[in-house]
């Protein structure tokens, strides 16, 4: 990951940041600053910062992209940990599950982050995942339609096809194939 260090007169770290989120640049100087021993002024008012992700969210969300849901649970691990876990990381912790399949525990994951206030459409995708790999169907259903109205919606009608062929509907899973294949490719 890229990072910044910034070390003391002995040559010490004395800070590292591995993440830039908005108005980082002040911080940075600060930093610079304290551990240079000078006094800082603030250059202008901090802008207001974005929703800073932690570095592990990052980082699963990487190891989930090349296929390494194992160790992208792992990272994890600090995140789901803490008193009050990010519903966007339980939304990761839950996507790794479901490659892993470990079912229950991604359902677990995916109604804590539904819990958090997490109701998006790929937590609505993930949970009807989930269901459907628990033979809830009929709750896989109502989450995958709620998610195919939305830009997940490939995703989302790739899924409902799955659905439908399991349960031997194959005009119907046909046509949310192709609508999966219409709305990745676009109009």
């Amino acid at each position: 990951l890229p990072t910044t260090v910034t070390l003391d007169r002995q040559h010490r770290v004395a800070a590292a940041f591995a993440i830039f989120p908005e108005g980082m640049e002040e911080d940075l100087a600060a930093s610079v600053d304290k551990a240079l021993g000078r006094a800082h002024a603030a250059a202008k008012p901090a802008r207001e910062a974005g929703p800073v992700v932690p570095s592990e969210i990052g980082l699963a969300r990487r190891l989930l992209a090349s296929g390494r849901a194992a160790e992208a649970y792992d990272a994890l691990l600090p995140v789901l940990k803490s008193p009050a876990p990010s519903p966007d990381g339980l939304l990761v912790a839950c996507e790794a599950l479901l490659f892993l399949g470990k079912t229950e525990e991604a359902a677990a994951r995916g109604e804590e982050a539904f819990k958090a206030g997490q109701a998006s459409p790929r937590a609505s995708l993930l949970m009807g995942r989930g269901r459907t790999l628990q033979g809830r169907y009929q709750e896989a259903e109502t989450l995958l339609k709620a998610a195919a109205k939305t830009p997940e919606a490939d995703q989302a009608r790739y899924r409902l096809g799955q659905l439908y062929e399991r349960h031997g509907r194959k005009d119907p899973a046909l046509s949310e194939y192709r609508a999966a294949l219409e709305s990745s490719h676009g109009p």
